[in-house]
């Protein structure tokens, strides 16, 4: 996600409103009295595209203000906005959020008591114990616990003494299961870390630490916190992919889906956890070929109820991701095609939350897929943010594979005099090229294709070689795309025919 200016956390704040969200503020807002100068504020920001404050001020009526009092009156208004969104949130969350609900009933057992109501602070203590219980939050029922206690000792109950020794058994199994959860909690954040850092040493002391505790599936089995279970999973598939395991990653995210789906009530206050669970479980399916599970898995997403901005990003970002490729990898281009509207409609409403790696894999997906229906012209627009956009130092092979691929349409084209210019430009950058590197193999065959029309079949002949003996060392980005390209060349077949027969042969 991009730097966000102090200046502009308001109004990332409201472009971040779910509709029902922005429809419970303007309704809570209507309620208020006086002077309402701050929905102005609300509705104009909710429209801009990119936050601009003079065009706010203008929408407002203050542009014509002193520059001391404007600046003063805005300041003022954009803080009390500021935090009345933030009150309408607490209050829309009650419904969904479970942590707000049992804060909101200890506020009231703690009120109750106070007032030496006892009796009444024990029923709401019970349904509060009943809903941490349930959607296992331990730090909360600890204070739950506690609470409990005191009351039961103000209570006068003739069986204090064994109520109280129950509540400290209670208390302790709370213990002992967040001693199983913070352990692996721990580790995933340490992958996490180990992921954003780009860091192998973090990944290295990750994988040290998974194998130090190498306990046998009946201990795993053997964990009744449910977080407990589901972190030691999840750390559990991070490693067996930094072990390039995929089978064994596959196993364990299937098994994270599944102790999900079998605690509904967890899952549906944590759908964007859940979400996130399900697009790896994908990933893992398509790393392996399993494309037959994504129908089900495609039709489970497109069925939970979007609560968030956060889920909204993260089906967007990975799940529309994800279908893209499997559609192109089970001959469903019609499909994949259909799909682009609603991916371009995403980019205007997310393109700022996304992940940035994520965002380049989904450009580079989409100019092959318009590259494999020969349509350049929209291949050209996908590959134009690669090569034209904001460079940035994630996902650099498909970076430097764009510069190849753009030499590719152009060769298809029938543009031989653009793809000499490209490489006489490229005369200082071909010199700081690893001479053993993909790039430099790909370029110095490209180079001799468009300089030797006459030869062009023998000499595709020799790119195809050099490339399966790259292949046989390592298979960096966009090798796959340009190995498929170049056979079409020598066969008179399709990019499509070739990919489905390579796509069966893996079968």
């Amino acid at each position: 996600m991009a730097t966000i200016k102090n200046s502009e956390y308001l109004f990332f704040l409201v472009k971040s409103l779910s509709k029902s969200e922005k429809r419970f503020f303007t309704l809570a807002s209507k309620f208020q009295s006086g002077d309402k100068i701050y929905s102005k504020v609300f509705n104009a920001l909710e429209k801009m595209q990119e936050y601009d404050e003079e065009i706010l001020l203008k929408k407002i009526g203050w542009d014509k203000l002193p520059e001391a009092e404007k600046k003063r009156k805005l300041s003022v208004t954009k803080n009390y906005l500021y935090n009345q969104i933030l009150k309408s949130l607490r209050t829309y969350s009650e419904k969904e959020s479970i942590d707000v609900q049992l804060h909101n009933l200890i506020l009231d057992i703690e009120t109750l008591r106070a007032k030496g109501l006892y009796s009444p602070a024990l029923k709401r203590l019970a349904q509060a114990k009943k809903t941490a219980i349930e959607h296992e939050k331990l730090l909360l029922l600890l204070d739950i616990l506690s609470l409990e206690i005191n009351l039961i000792i103000n209570s006068q109950d003739k069986k204090v003494k064994e109520t109280i020794e129950q509540r400290y058994v209670e208390t302790n199994d709370a213990l002992r299961k967040l001693e199983q959860q913070i352990p692996f909690q721990q580790l995933n954040d340490e992958m996490f870390v180990a992921v954003r850092l780009k860091s192998k040493e973090v990944e290295q002391q990750f994988v040290k630490k998974m194998e130090d505790l190498s306990p046998s599936e009946k201990q795993i089995n053997g964990l009744d916190a449910f977080y407990a279970k589901s972190n030691y999973y999840s750390a559990l598939a991070s490693y067996y992919l930094i072990k390039q395991n995929a089978q064994k990653a596959y196993e364990y995210r299937l098994k994270i889906v599944e102790l999900w789906r079998n605690k509904a009530k967890i899952r549906n206050t944590r759908l964007s956890q859940y979400t996130i669970f399900l697009s790896n479980y994908l990933q893992s399916c398509h790393k392996l070929m399993k494309y037959e599970e994504f129908p089900v898995i495609l039709e489970e997403i497109a069925a939970l109820p979007i609560r968030s901005q956060a889920q909204s990003v993260e089906i967007f970002q990975n799940v529309h991701y994800l279908e893209l490729l499997y559609y192109m990898n089970t001959d469903k281009f019609h499909k994949a095609t259909q799909l682009v509207p609603k991916i371009e409609a995403g980019f205007k409403q997310h393109s700022k939350e996304m992940n940035k790696a994520r965002l380049i894999s989904f450009y580079y997906n989409l100019t092959i897929l318009f590259f494999a229906l020969k349509d350049y012209k929209n291949a050209w627009k996908w590959l134009d943010k690669i090569l034209y956009g904001d460079k940035s130092d994630v996902k650099k092979n498909i970076q430097e594979f764009s510069d190849i691929l753009q030499i590719v349409i152009h060769l298809e084209q029938n543009n031989d005099q653009v793809v000499n210019h490209i490489f006489n430009s490229y005369k200082k950058t071909l010199k700081n090229i690893d001479p053993n590197s993909f790039q430099s193999l790909a370029l110095r065959h490209l180079k001799k294709i468009a300089r030797t029309p006459a030869m062009r079949k023998e000499l595709y002949l020799d790119f195809k070689k050099d490339i399966d003996q790259f292949i046989a060392k390592k298979k960096p980005s966009g090798i796959e795309e340009l190995s498929i390209w170049v056979e079409t060349k020598i066969t008179n077949k399709s990019f499509i025919e070739i990919l489905r027969e390579r796509n069966e042969k893996r079968k």
